[in-house]
């Protein structure tokens, strides 16, 4: 069996995009949680490539994904498999999370928790909007305390009104081919058609990195050449963050 390799993750290179620096002064825990959360080291076993018949050892980009996501858990300062859906963010309760929802994702819950209360029991309510409320709290249990008192302050037929008093920040982080960047900003772009994006942070690969996982996996130059390409269009604050890797062998 191959030996694991320890890898040293961090931020090499960022690339602000339409006033995303604005969002960042204003709002500066942002930048220094997302440095912790992805500056990491983790095992990795190494894979083998194969380039016109020649074989070289590189890494999986689904094993590397998952080393992130779970640092990015450990700390507790963000949700994940967030899908925005009525103009509500479904953290893990939604069934297509895996396919439509982003990889990571902080924002006003308090807020939200309203917004979804009110397309549950509100004056335009879900028909099966119980269903919805239950297995929200069921897939997000450390949000029950806060649904109580938000439940309380309901009424069956109203609206509730809560003041978004926190950026919403949505997450991506993309190891898979570059064709994905554009089905990423897609996304993006739908929901912040129904939700205020703050900032978008997309988490790429930098130049080692990206050598260690494919030669077609999305890049930092690439992203940021789409974006500017596509300025005009996409209008939401992004970040976009290029991950390199330092690989200790054996």
């Amino acid at each position: 069996m191959t030996e694991a390799w320890k890898a040293h993750l961090q931020v090499r290179r960022e690339y602000l995009h339409h006033h995303a620096d604005v969002v960042l002064d204003r709002h500066p825990g942002i930048r220094e949680l997302l440095e912790t959360s992805l500056t990491l080291e983790t095992p990795i076993r190494p894979v083998v490539r194969r380039n016109d018949q020649i074989e070289s050892q590189g890494i999986g980009a689904a094993e590397l994904n998952r080393a992130i996501k779970r640092h990015m858990w450990s700390g507790s300062a963000w949700r994940f498999e967030a899908v925005v859906r009525d103009g509500v963010i479904l953290d893990n309760a939604s069934n297509d999370a895996r396919v439509r929802g982003f990889d990571f994702a902080r924002y006003d819950t308090q807020h939200n928790l309203a917004k979804l209360w009110s397309l549950c029991f509100g004056r335009r309510a879900f028909a099966d909007g119980t269903s919805v409320w239950q297995i929200y709290l069921a897939a997000n249990p450390d949000q029950r305390d806060l649904a109580e008192k938000v439940q309380a302050t309901g009424h069956a037929g109203e609206d509730l009104e809560s003041p978004r008093e926190a950026p919403t920040v949505l997450g991506e982080v993309q190891f898979g081919n570059w064709l994905f960047a554009y089905r990423d900003l897609m996304k993006l772009l739908a929901a912040d058609g129904e939700i205020d994006v703050d900032l978008f942070v997309y988490v790429v690969a930098d130049t080692s990195l990206a050598r260690y996982i494919s030669s077609g996996t999305v890049t930092f130059e690439k992203t940021v050449q789409i974006l500017r390409d596509f300025r005009s269009l996409v209008k939401v604050p992004t970040v976009v963050l290029g991950l390199d890797v330092e690989l200790i062998q054996g």
